[in-house]
């Protein structure tokens, strides 16, 4: 990823929101970040950033896995817990088939 310095820090903080558990979505939809077609394009033109995304998602599915478990067991309401679990268990199962 060395088009410009700007696409360089942006990509580095795009890479450590995924590998903190955040989604490309959410990423995408905070100030001075590119859309989500925009970083899919530098996805494209770019293998070693491609396969950083790669790695930061997998970092952040385990993020989000332990989290999901934390949250589960501290659950005031049972049932809830047992949705928002089932939720992120089936969020985490799509991205890591991706």
């Amino acid at each position: 990823m060395t088009d410009s310095p700007l696409k360089e820090s942006v990509g580095a903080e795009i890479l450590e929101r995924l590998a903190n558990g955040e989604g490309l979505v959410a990423i995408c939809r905070s100030d001075n970040m590119p859309n989500r077609v925009t970083v899919q394009r530098w996805q494209d033109a770019d293998a070693d950033f491609d396969a950083a995304v790669m790695r930061a998602r997998e970092s952040g599915m385990h993020v989000r896995a332990e989290l999901a478990v934390e949250q589960a067991k501290i659950a005031e309401d049972a049932a809830k817990g047992r949705l928002a679990f089932d939720a992120e268990r089936w969020y985490v199962g799509k991205l890591s088939n991706a």
